[in-house]
């Protein structure tokens, strides 16, 4: 049911401009003075006059951005290319690195007014719109489109139904300068390339730092450092003569003995802010809050950036997909750790070999789908799956012994065919390449379980939900399990219950966690959800699954319990 509006909060019709600096913060990176010097000049010399003279309000700034409010749509679309087209003109003597080039999306529609602010859908569409225009362009929404278009001499180019994030419905939208697509547009994004890269850029202190003025380059050090332990991407210099996809940044506040540290990660490709974080902290040891801060963040983008690499191809036809794009798409799904999923990554890893019969990454990904499948009881051929899966990783560190990925899958399949001797010394490698890797962190505890030392093993698995403050289903999938095996039933119940519905053991470990907590009823229904997916599956063939447990007494516990939750035999 609709709320009813506070006296404070009113709605009325409007028309939104968002406008964004492309690539700002490499901008910042290579010349922080003068970026914010050439932002004031634009500003008091072009932005605002024109802004005025169509009858507008800034809302508010951001450091890289502005956010306006029109009673009139054709006011606002109007003041949008004049300020593009003085914005080219004030950049022709400007070397190509270092113009302050804008993004601007314009919609016309309902906005909730919060004192001097505005909120909305309304608000919400013109900035998905900002994404999308061209560097120096002007995105419309078919709402305003329709408004202009018979009061307005210029011509934009119709570029069809867009689905923009957390809207509901698809957008209908018009770019201005119209013309064929340049490459790397809306219409035909660019590939995704062979190696991702990040910069990060250097702390900024904000306030009065004192005798601390030196916190911000440690954190920017201890981050670098953290960061170039992943084979996964590259760290580039923050010296503006690099072109990352993705760039670091962050402020730390000081008060007293409290610190405040801020990052986010920002798209240079598209300038949108991916991620961001915010860490409270006692100031009490400088050098370990720099080592707790980096490898939080470190743990986090190690998965974040290559999934934010992979969402881009949501936008794109699979027709055009290169050999590195199928295998981001892979990864995409095999990260889900469940049946269907590795099902649709098996068929995209075998698009990227056919691209490319070579590709290092796509090999890896085929060896771990190799392995999952068999692990779970999903392969035709467990014996053979593993030993596909273990020449993969092989060959692949006769590339690379330096690979702390392809360490954890040898870790993995080793385990699962019973070797945990040699699993563990691919453990240990894989952790001292990357100790910063949370799914490292999970591999590790998941081969000490294996071991018969699951006490040693939920230690490491906290630690990964530590550095991973928003970890896969699978993390508390095997965390509730080696609980489970430490006869921690309560806390085994507590993580299985959030991945409810995961693939891979995590029905088997809640069944019989259920049994152990005396809720039978609630343990049969598991059974049956697991029957319902593994037709004809028993007692034997479960036993099956987790031979790869080495203590008898873990293995006998399960499988007694499992028994007791009504699993046939």
């Amino acid at each position: 049911m609709l709320q009813p509006m506070s006296k404070e909060t009113q709605r009325r019709l409007a028309a939104i401009v968002s406008a964004d600096v492309v690539g700002y913060s490499r901008l910042m990176g290579m010349d922080e003075v003068g970026t914010l010097t050439a932002m004031r000049a634009h500003r008091a010399e072009l932005i605002d006059a024109k802004i005025a003279e169509h009858g507008g309000r800034i809302v508010k700034t951001m450091g890289d951005g502005l956010l306006l409010e029109f009673s009139s749509v054709v006011n606002a679309t109007q003041c949008a290319i004049e300020v593009q087209e003085g914005m080219a003109a004030r950049n022709e003597d400007v070397a190509e690195g270092e113009r302050v080039i804008f993004r601007i999306g314009v919609h016309v529609g309902d906005i909730i007014i919060e004192g001097e602010d505005i909120l909305g859908d309304g608000v919400n569409i013109a900035a998905r719109l900002e994404a999308l225009a061209e560097p120096g362009g002007v995105c419309i929404s078919s709402r305003a489109h329709d408004d202009v278009r018979d009061k307005m001499s210029i011509a934009f180019d119709d570029r069809g139904e867009t689905s923009l994030k957390n809207i509901a419905r698809p957008v209908r939208i018009w770019t201005w300068p119209p013309g064929p697509p340049k490459p790397g547009s809306m219409d035909t994004p660019p590939s995704i390339p062979d190696t991702i890269s990040v910069v990060v850029q250097p702390f900024r202190i904000i306030g009065n730092a004192g005798d601390l003025e030196y916190l911000a380059d440690g954190m920017t050090e201890a981050i670098v450092a953290a960061l170039s332990h992943f084979n996964e991407f590259s760290v580039v210099e923050a010296d503006g003569t690099a072109h990352p996809n993705f760039a670091l940044s962050g402020t730390i506040q000081l008060a007293g003995k409290r610190v405040r540290i801020t990052t986010q990660l920002i798209d240079e490709r598209s300038g949108e802010k991916r991620w961001a974080q915010h860490f409270d902290r006692d100031l009490d040891d400088i050098f370990d809050l720099q080592d707790e801060i980096s490898a939080i963040v470190a743990a986090f983008l190690g998965e974040a950036i290559w999934r934010e690499s992979a969402k881009e191809l949501n936008r794109r036809e699979p027709g055009t997909f290169t050999a590195n794009d199928w295998t981001l798409r892979a990864m995409e799904h095999l990260h889900r750790l469940e049946r269907t999923g590795l099902i649709k990554a098996r068929e995209a890893v075998d698009r990227a070999l056919v691209l490319d019969a070579d590709l290092s990454l796509a090999k890896m990904v085929l060896g771990f789908c190799l392995y999952i499948q068999a692990r779970f009881g999903w392969a035709q051929d467990k014996d053979g799956s593993l030993d596909e899966a273990l020449g993969l990783a092989k060959e692949l560190l006769a590339r690379d012994d330096a690979n702390a990925t392809v360490h954890r899958l040898m870790a993995r399949t080793l385990a699962s065919q019973g070797n945990i001797a040699e699993a563990l010394a691919h453990a240990d490698r894989a952790l001292q390449l990357n100790p910063y890797d949370s799914d490292v962190l999970v591999m590790y505890g998941g081969v000490l379980c294996d071991a018969g030392r699951a006490k040693e093993a939920v230690g490491w698995m906290e630690k990964a939900l530590r550095f991973n403050p928003r970890p896969p289903a699978h993390y508390r999938s095997f965390l509730g399990a080696a609980q489970f095996l430490t006869g921690d039933f309560e806390s085994a119940l507590s993580n299985l219950r959030r991945v409810e519905g995961a693939g891979g053991h995590a029905r088997f470990f809640l069944a019989a966690t259920l049994i152990k907590n005396g809720l039978p009823v609630e343990a049969r229904a598991q059974i049956e959800e697991i029957l319902s997916e593994r037709p004809g599956y028993s007692l034997r063939e479960a036993a099956k699954m987790f031979a790869c447990l080495t203590r008898a007494t873990d293995r006998g516990m399960l499988i007694d319990s499992l028994r007791l939750a009504g699993f046939p035999e």
